[in-house]
């Protein structure tokens, strides 16, 4: 009696192959979500302070990676993430539950609940 699957701590891009890749996978009915990281490196390198290094699948996230996307310090925007937050809703139909995991703060959650707010505004006039 499975609800719900979701992933999480992980890149906003590894979350929308995640999401794809489990939206073929689950049963009829059963939701989708995410609630992935604000890094701009994997989070090991992240808690580790070797943001330098680049190994396996931390080169593929680096590539998906925006520069414009990312702060000095590394954390993805409000914008940006709140960008690959409606790119899963709009992408994996049975994606409807999102939220954010380390590096994702309550500003980053204020920006998505806006912009969600104004995609179901705008839904509901079509």
């Amino acid at each position: 009696n499975v609800k719900a699957v979701l992933v999480n701590c992980c890149s906003p891009s590894a979350a929308l192959a995640a999401l794809r890749t489990l939206d073929r996978c689950a049963a009829p009915g059963v939701r989708m979500g995410a609630y992935a990281n604000g890094f701009k490196v994997t989070t090991s390198e992240w808690m580790s302070g070797r943001t330098g290094v680049v190994v396996g699948n931390a080169a593929l996230v680096q590539r998906q990676n925006r520069e414009e996307d990312y702060d000095s310090d590394g954390l993805i925007r409000k914008e940006a993430y709140a960008r690959h937050v409606r790119e899963w809703l709009s992408s994996v139909p049975s994606a409807s539950i999102v939220g954010g995991c380390c590096g994702i703060s309550a500003g980053h959650i204020a920006q998505l609940a806006h912009d969600l707010a104004h995609r179901v505004a705008k839904a509901a006039e079509s």
